[in-house]
């Protein structure tokens, strides 16, 4: 019978057709990303002294001293303190990207209210060492070993940074951390 066509050869010719259409892509790939990671066996416990909280207070400072792009003031330092942990376990704070962190410094926006906020101002976090810390980054902390009583106290330290020539007003934000052991 003319125009019949053979079950088998269809099938012969819709998987010819499929391993052609996927023969080039088999291998073509621009990279590899290799995945590794380490599953402790104890985690430290957060002291957090307001209960789900740590409060930073900075200090007041005149718009002149962040009178220019790239000027810091009000440097206060802060406390992470851990317990419970592993002795001689290298602990560090890891502060997380969110909707509070500027992608373009990688600090954290002030988010106090429209009508009330100081402009031009956000607030930057460093090691104790002066060393900018950008959120979302580890690369750049040097972690902490914990004591042989299971404690670790991370320091850093919160400052506002001029973004351009700061203008009165208030200051708010907010970061979210988790411990990284190392």
């Amino acid at each position: 019978m003319e125009g019949q066509r053979n079950p088998l050869s269809v099938l012969a010719m819709s998987c010819g057709v499929a391993l052609v259409m996927t023969a080039g892509s088999a291998h073509a790939y621009d990279g590899t990303i290799n995945f590794s990671g380490q599953i402790v066996s104890q985690t430290c416990t957060v002291v957090l002294p307001g209960g789900s909280a740590i409060d930073v207070t900075l200090p007041s400072v005149s718009e002149q001293s962040l009178a220019e792009s790239g000027k810091t003031a009000g440097a206060h330092a802060f406390q992470i303190s851990l317990t419970e942990c592993e002795a001689g376990q290298k602990v560090r704070a890891y502060f997380e990207m969110g909707p509070s962190v500027d992608p373009e410094t990688m600090m954290l926006k002030n988010t106090a209210p429209a009508g009330s906020a100081a402009k031009n101002v956000e607030v930057a976090l460093t090691d104790v060492n002066g060393n900018l810390i950008p959120v979302g980054f580890t690369q750049t902390q040097a972690p902490v070993t914990v004591d042989t009583s299971g404690n670790a106290t991370l320091t850093y330290v919160a400052e506002y940074y001029a973004v351009d020539a700061a203008a009165a007003g208030g200051v708010t934000s907010t970061v979210n951390f988790t411990i990284e052991y190392l």
